[in-house]
Order: structure tokens, then C-alpha cells, then sequence
């Protein structure tokens, strides 16, 4: 999202399209993440709104759907002490940050058992989803790695829901997987849920640990898709060891019309650009511009050779971002003519592109002074 703007609750968006968008987005906060056991209970018990609190008083809570759903969220509250952080975690876990409620044995079988009769009792898919999320959300953080996987076997995947809560349930077989020493099993999820959600993309990345070519091989063989595989790819390529060049290589092959390709682009001239645009030790009298050591000379230079070669194979459509990308590696390169003839070629109705455009023509010019 954009700086100023508030984050996006795409859990509540989906809320939304349950109730056929008749619940506003914060009335719906308020049912999913505030409203009282007590409350829900007495809903479903009286069927009637009669002394709850205002912000419940919506008359869709009272249909079949609606009950279903208040009866999913009792359960989703039954669970959260064992998915609510309480303090702050120092071990080598899967996950970064908190350490969440300890639960028994004895604990989790009687609350998976709730879920299961829930489940089968339940008619909405999109309720059956929620509860099966839950049921293998709990089966993780409780350590019952085995029964986390066969949920989502079992309960998640027959669904055949590809809606954004199968992917919050994957993210947590992923876990599992990882805790279960199935690095490549784990890195494929990963880079499945990565690719398919908006707000899971930093937790997946912060999991993704896939530190041998073997575990990275067959986790590629794993991915269904090859948008999958230029994911991971990416997943890899923002660790701060990998070559960005090498996994914009990788992606070409895969995907190249993928938005991946580009992104793992821009961090390699990120790179670059930070290799380049060194300040100069004051003691020194070479003031050049840009100033580049011979390892970060070479791998521009390959940078340069793969982005030519990349616009003569015409595999790519956007013509315009990888021109605009070529001359900003001229102008790194110190190639100011070359740079500014490569501007020159460049149409596009992109505003972004043309910003940046004539940022690289006049530096080029100014560098060419």
C-alpha cells in the first residue's frame, strides 16, 4: 500500500463477499475480532438481536449463513489463545517474533474435535474452509505437525476453494512441512502462497529457508506452475547472498513476461547502484562518476549482456521497461552516449517509465559534461 494509506484487511474483504457486501467493513471488524463470546451465543441461541450490542444488530446474522458463520467464529475464538502471541520468541522456530500458548495433548483433542463435528455439520464451503484453516492453524502452532498435514489432505484441499483462506491454510502446512525437516515440501508452499497473496508475502519470505541447491532442485520440481517457480526464484534471489543477475536468468527461462522478472531486475540494479554510488574517500583525488570496483564492473557487464540479449530473443512484452532498464545500465557503466541514444528509442504511455526516462537521459547528459 501506498505511504498514508491504512493496510488492507483482505480477511475482512473476504467477511464482506460471505455477507454479499450488506455488513460494512467495520461492522464486520467489530463481529470477527471484537464481539464477546456471550454475544455470539446469545444470537444463536435466541435467534433474535434483542439486547446485543448495537454494532451486531444486522439482520444477515440471523439467516442460515449467518449462523453458520457466528457458530465458525465461536470456534475461531476457542482457538485463539493457542494462536495469539504472548511474548517475545528467541529460538531458531519457523516463524520470527512471539511465542504463543503451550496447548496439551488432551487440550487439542478436544478443541480439533469441536472442529470436527463443526466441519461436518457446516453447509457453506466458505465456512468449511474457515474451520479447516483453523483446524490446521492449531494442529501447527501446537507442535502436531503430522495432523496439521493431514487436515489440509483431508479437509482444505477437497474444498477445491483456491480462495485467499486456502492459501492462509497452505502457509501453515508450509510450516509444518518445515518442521517436519520437508525443506523443499515447504519451499514449494511458500512460493505458492507468495505468489497468490498480498498481505502473506513478507511472513512467507521471512520463512522461506532453503540453504542447499539439492533442497532448491527438487522444491522446483515440486512447483506446478512456472509463475510458481519464478516465485521461488525471487524467494531466493532476496536473500541477501544470492546473485540477482543469475536468478533473473533463472525467471527468463520460466517466465519471462512475469512481473518476477522485473522485480528481481530492480534489485539487481539496486545492487548495482550501491556498488556505483559509493561516496569517494575524501583523501581521494579520483572523484569519478560512477565509481565501480572491477567485480561490480564485471557483473554490470553481464547485466548488460543478458538485458541486449533479452530484447533481440523479443520473448518480453514490456519493450519499454527493459529499454529504460538498458540505458540506466549504460549510464551506471559509464556508456553516456550509448545511454542517451537508448532514451531516445524509448515510447511508452507508462508515466512511471517516462519519469524515469528522463532521469537516466539527464544524467547520462550531465555525465557525458
Amino acid at each position: 500500500s501506498h505511504p498514508g494509506t491504512p493496510d488492507i484487511d483482505y480477511n475482512i474483504l473476504e467477511w464482506k463477499k460471505y455477507f454479499d457486501n450488506q455488513v460494512n467493513e467495520n461492522y464486520l471488524s467489530y463481529l470477527v475480532y471484537s464481539s464477546s463470546v456471550n454475544d455470539l451465543m446469545k444470537i444463536i441461541s435466541s435467534k433474535s438481536l434483542k439486547g446485543i450490542n448495537d454494532t451486531l444488530k444486522q439482520q444477515t446474522y440471523l439467516t442460515d449463513k449467518g449462523i453458520e458463520a457466528l457458530n465458525y467464529l465461536l470456534f475461531a475464538k476457542k482457538c485463539e489463545p493457542f494462536a495469539t502471541s504472548t511474548e517475545e520468541s528467541t529460538d531458531e522456530n519457523w516463524y520470527y517474533g512471539n511465542i504463543r500458548k503451550k496447548m496439551t495433548k488432551p487440550e487439542f483433542m478436544s478443541t480439533a474435535k469441536d472442529g470436527n463435528i463443526l466441519y461436518a455439520a457446516t453447509k457453506s464451503t466458505d465456512i468449511k474452509l474457515r474451520i479447516a484453516y483453523q483446524l490446521v492453524r492449531l494442529s501447527h502452532y501446537g507442535g502436531f505437525n503430522d495432523d496439521a498435514i493431514r487436515y489440509f489432505n483431508t479437509y482444505v484441499e477437497p474444498l477445491k476453494q483456491k480462495t485467499l483462506l486456502y492459501y492462509y491454510a497452505l502457509e501453515q502446512k508450509g510450516g509444518a512441512l518445515f518442521n517436519q525437516k520437508k525443506f523443499a515440501e515447504a519451499g514449494c508452499a511458500y512460493a505458492e502462497v507468495f505468489h497468490n497473496t498480498t498481505d502473506r508475502k513478507i511472513p512467507c519470505y521471512s520463512s522461506f529457508r532453503i540453504s542447499n541447491q539439492m533442497s532448491f532442485d527438487k522444491a522446483i520440481l515440486l512447483c506446478k506452475t512456472p509463475i510458481e517457480k519464478a516465485a521461488l526464484y525471487v524467494l531466493r534471489g532476496f536473500n541477501k547472498f544470492s546473485n540477482g543477475l543469475s536468478e533473473m536468468k533463472n525467471i527468463y527461462v520460466v517466465a519471462p513476461n512475469s512481473a518476477y522478472l522485473e522485480l528481481m531486475a530492480c534489485r539487481a540494479l539496486l545492487q548495482m547502484e550501491h556498488t556505483a554510488f559509493q561516496i569517494p574517500n575524501q583523501y581521494s583525488d579520483k572523484n569519478t562518476f560512477p565509481l565501480m570496483n572491477i567485480t561490480g564492473k564485471a557483473y554490470l557487464q553481464k547485466a548488460i549482456l543478458f538485458t541486449e540479449t533479452l530484447l533481440k530473443e523479443n520473448k518480453i512484452k514490456r519493450i519499454d521497461f527493459w529499454q529504460t532498464y538498458l540505458a540506466h545500465l549504460y549510464l551506471l557503466n559509464g556508456d553516456y552516449a550509448k545511454a542517451q541514444t537508448t532514451t531516445q528509442k524509448i515510447k511508452s504511455t507508462d508515466k512511471d517509465i517516462l519519469i524515469q526516462k528522463n532521469k537516466t537521459e539527464f544524467c547520462a547528459y550531465i555525465g557525458s559534461l
